[in-house]
């Protein structure tokens, strides 16, 4: 018949429990961390038209006003390459981000209300507005941020679709002619964020863009040498660090090693003569 535990077995039991009881909790939340990254995943993925009468206007105050020559501009940029980014509401249709397109695209229904009637949005059937004002504020944050984090890709993306749709537009600064638009401007306030960050991003893709085709030259430029001539000069730098190696204190079998690789560099070498 097994003993009592002694109060240091009990104390290791305790602590054994301890660390199994953290364990689980650390799984229970790499879970729930795995499926808020789904949620999201699936979220964005999944956006879809909605009616503009079907959209509320957001329960609580907006945190920041809207800017109406924002709105101009996303009206502008929404006929030429449609909207680029959908709104957000919550389960209930109101709305959490997205205040100036939804204003672009009322502003465009009244010009054309059989083409603007309806707007792409992501609905988030967890999100209750009105009963979670805290985690509607965040989610509205997020969405803000989002955009705070384009990359020169997007924007790149945006200039050359924007461009196409309508030549008028020009990256050059100074002074434009008559009919040019300004394209890094436009872009700022299609995006929301400032037109230096919009000139940083282009900048930072036409850099890269640039390293690559320089790098490109150079591979090309490398291919078109003339073989012999590598393996010419290739074989004079084997060598070189042949006979300094040979120039150095060395084991008997080394010895060996280089006279067999001196007449292999020979033989090399005859060959490339030849040719």
């Amino acid at each position: 018949m097994a003993g009592k535990l002694s109060s240091k077995g009990k104390r290791s039991l305790g602590l054994g429990g301890a660390a199994a009881k953290a364990v689980a909790a650390g799984r229970r939340s790499a879970v729930a961390d795995l499926k808020v990254e789904e949620d999201n995943y699936r979220l964005e993925n999944a956006a879809r038209l909605l009616s503009l009468d079907m959209i509320k206007e957001r329960p609580a105050e907006d945190t920041r006003p809207v800017d109406p020559q924002h709105v101009d501009a996303l009206v502008e940029s929404i006929k030429l390459i449609g909207l680029i980014q959908p709104i957000y509401l919550d389960r209930d249709f109101h709305l959490i981000a997205g205040a100036h397109r939804l204003n672009a695209y009322r502003k465009l229904k009244l010009e054309d209300p059989l083409r603007w009637s309806k707007i792409p949005v992501v609905v988030d059937p967890e999100l209750d507005a009105i009963k979670q004002p805290e985690k509607a504020l965040l989610k509205e944050i997020a969405e803000n941020e989002k955009r705070s984090n384009l990359t020169p890709e997007q924007v790149q993306g945006a200039a050359e679709r924007l461009m196409a749709a309508d030549p008028s537009f020009t990256r050059k600064a100074g002074r434009l002619k008559v009919g040019e638009k300004a394209l890094t401007p436009f872009l700022a306030s299609t995006f929301g964020v400032s037109t230096r960050y919009v000139r940083a991003l282009l900048n930072n893709n036409e850099e890269r863009n640039l390293a690559q085709s320089k790098t490109g030259e150079t591979q090309s430029k490398e291919s078109m040498k003339d073989p012999i001539k590598e393996k010419k000069k290739l074989l004079k730098q084997m060598g070189k660090s042949l006979r300094k190696w040979s120039a150095s204190p060395y084991l008997e079998q080394d010895k060996k090693l280089n006279n067999q690789i001196e007449k292999l560099l020979n033989q090399v070498q005859e060959k490339l003569d030849q040719e």
